[in-house]
């Protein structure tokens, strides 16, 4: 139930010693039910806890660029580029572990978990082959035939 999921995200955050990596995490729980304001301001707040962690940089760019907010968008990428100063490698290494955090959930069949962080990578990295691939397992394992061709109807004649 994502309501209770919601309310116990918020007395979890609310605490002052929670790990700046459980922020971002439960950020992107409030995106998915669209909660951008309380997505933010755990961001924001990751930021300041974590400087270095580059993926609440790129999930504020892709809040402000859903709302139109193009400058302030790339301001993140702008700071993140400051503070991370190797932000490429970083964000390979941050696909290829989420990856295989997502790959770990799918073999669990924890799908929500799996779908969750599989979104954080192709944030960071849209064309990542791996998490392209284990996003099509994921709906495989859950019945989601999204490419699968429809058959053709037979001939009557």
């Amino acid at each position: 139930d994502i309501t209770n999921a919601e309310h116990f995200l918020e007395i979890a955050c609310s605490k002052s010693d929670i790990p700046a990596l459980y922020l971002v995490g439960a950020a992107s729980i409030f995106l998915e039910s669209n909660k951008i304001g309380k997505a933010e301001a755990l961001l924001l707040t990751a930021l300041e806890r974590e400087p270095s962690n580059p993926e609440p940089y790129l999930l504020l760019k892709y809040i402000y660029m859903q709302q139109g907010n193009k400058d302030l968008a790339d301001s993140y990428i702008v700071k993140a580029r400051k503070s991370i100063p190797d932000l490429e490698i970083e964000l390979g290494k941050m696909a290829e572990d989420f990856s295989r955090e997502g790959e770990k959930f799918i073999a669990d069949r924890k799908f929500a978990n799996a779908a969750n962080i599989l979104r954080r990578v192709l944030l960071v990295k849209p064309d990542y082959a791996p998490a392209l691939v284990a996003m099509e397992r994921l709906n495989y394992e859950q019945g989601i035939f999204t490419n699968a061709k429809q058959p053709k109807e037979r001939s009557t004649r």
